[in-house]
Order: C-alpha cells, then sequence, then structure tokens
C-alpha cells in the first residue's frame, strides 16, 4: 500500500527559539528607548537607528525598520 502524500511543506521549527529570542531583544530595545536612565536610552537609539546589526535583524524577521524607526521619532509605538 502506498501512503498518501502530503502537499504541504514541513515546517522547520529549528529556528523558533532563536527568532523569539530576537525578537525579545528588539522589544527591549524599542522599550529603552523610553527609558529615563539617559545612557540606557542613547544605547537604545543607536542601536536602533545606527547598528547595521539592527537593521539586518528587522529584514530577517520580517520587520520594517524603517517604519520602526520613524513611529519611534513620532513616539507613536509603544
Amino acid at each position: 500500500m502506498i501512503a498518501t502524500m502530503s502537499l504541504e511543506p514541513e515546517v522547520d521549527n529549528t529556528m523558533a527559539p532563536y527568532r523569539a529570542l530576537l525578537v525579545a531583544m528588539l522589544e527591549q530595545a524599542v522599550k529603552d528607548v523610553r527609558s529615563k536612565n539617559p545612557d540606557v536610552r542613547r544605547a537604545a537609539e543607536r542601536w536602533l537607528w545606527d547598528d547595521a546589526f539592527c537593521i539586518e535583524l528587522c529584514q530577517w524577521l520580517g520587520y520594517d525598520h524603517e517604519a520602526l524607526t520613524e513611529a519611534l521619532e513620532q513616539r507613536t509605538v509603544v
């Protein structure tokens, strides 16, 4: 007897834990932009706006880096 082949591709969840960690890291940086501590705030701003890794991270996660930074500038991200 021949088993029916599934037409749906297998989902590779090997990157899921890393993705969750990277999303949490990005989320913390967004929160840090609102920090009352000026050193924390400056470090978060520098990372979010100027760091090439942050730009690549947003792309890898499927986020629009430019839209994120514009929203932060307009203070529309909570």
